[in-house]
């Protein structure tokens, strides 16, 4: 590891999933300011191509698929176009996923099964089959998954299959970490709590079942006070890919303002004027 910069990664190429939205934007550029090769892949080609063409103009080797990563035709045939566009893979981001919010005496099998299609079988089935590149080509890689504060406690809020589904991300990050640990290959996972988008907004602009406003309810819960932001997840998925975190392996790491270290019962001081 170089102290100079700890964080580089030159040299290495990364494969990121749900590349064309706003937190695989974040963390595609984030990686490639650290010197990376960078692969966007999105079900959205338009989507995808745009990223890697910003990421051209700055000076980084970036390519686009257009892929559907939610079903082993899909993934085989992204990890085949992107070893032939670059040849070693050494950093996978999970990032690819959607969300649902009905509550479960409501939600349908065909929702219920298209989100832990995508959300946790499309994670695995990646991380497969780049693990197995890497075993292959002895390759002492990253992979980084995309999870949630959903996956460590209850949301409710109808965040019943989403959350579901990344509990299971996270109980995949540390069977990984166990099963190829031996070749150097270290699985790692990053949780957001609420990203401000567009789409969020709408969602905060309803009622808490609660009866309280939504937006207030969710920010009491984060000590510092804010909705996290795409570019807040960049460094720390850098960071999980990186020489940095060598020794870092089935870990999940709450990028969250604080939100996981609070309970319901909690009380967050707010600035008293004058201090």
């Amino acid at each position: 590891m170089s102290f100079e910069n700890p964080f580089s990664l030159a040299g290495k190429t990364a494969i990121v999933t749900g590349g064309g939205g706003l937190i695989g934007r974040a963390i595609a550029k984030g990686m490639a300011g650290q010197g990376a090769d960078v692969v966007v892949v999105d079900i959205n080609g338009r989507a995808a191509a745009a990223v890697a063409d910003e990421l051209d103009s700055a000076g980084t080797k970036a390519y686009a698929i257009t892929g559907d990563v939610s079903t082993p035709e899909g993934v085989t045939d992204v990890v085949d176009q992107a070893v032939a566009a670059v040849g070693d893979i050494n950093v996978l981001v999970n990032n690819a996923g959607r969300g649902s919010h009905n509550f479960p005496e409501d939600i349908s099998y065909e929702e219920w099964s298209a989100v832990f299609q995508l959300d946790l079988t499309g994670y695995f089935l990646m991380a497969q089959a780049i693990g197995r590149h890497m075993l292959e080509r002895n390759i002492a890689g990253a992979i980084v998954m995309t999870s949630s504060t959903c996956g460590h406690v209850a949301m409710g809020r109808g965040n019943f299959a989403f959350s579901i589904a990344k509990a299971g991300v996270n109980q995949l990050v540390r069977e990984l970490a166990l099963e190829w640990g031996f070749a150097g290959i270290r699985v790692n996972a990053i949780a957001p709590c609420q990203v401000e988008a567009p789409s969020m907004d709408a969602l905060l602009a309803q009622s808490d079942p609660s009866g309280t406003d939504l937006r207030q309810r969710v920010l009491s819960g984060i000590p510092l006070g804010r909705l996290a932001r795409a570019e807040d997840m960049a460094g720390p998925a850098v960071f999980l890919a990186s020489d940095a975190a060598a020794m870092v392996t089935g870990t999940v790491l709450a990028v969250d303002g604080g939100n996981l270290a609070s309970n319901a019962a909690s009380s967050i001081r707010h600035p008293v004027s004058g201090r």
